[in-house]
């Protein structure tokens, strides 16, 4: 069985995407989220604080 793992930027771009969806466990460090449609395995949502990537210009 294969689980997905959501990493969204911050806490609350994780719960705005947990709200599409039905929620099975929400903890300090992810959601869990139940069996769906689009998730037949379930899924995770974690994330991270502050920028996880960053652009770099065209010259670098």
């Amino acid at each position: 069985m294969t689980k997905i793992v959501i990493l969204a930027e911050k806490p609350s771009q994780a719960k705005a995407y947990s709200e599409a969806f039905s929620v099975k466990k929400r903890d300090k460090t992810s959601i869990e989220l139940n069996p769906c449609n689009t998730f037949p395995s379930g899924a995770i949502i974690t994330w991270g604080n502050g920028h996880l990537v960053e652009l770099k210009e065209p010259k670098e």
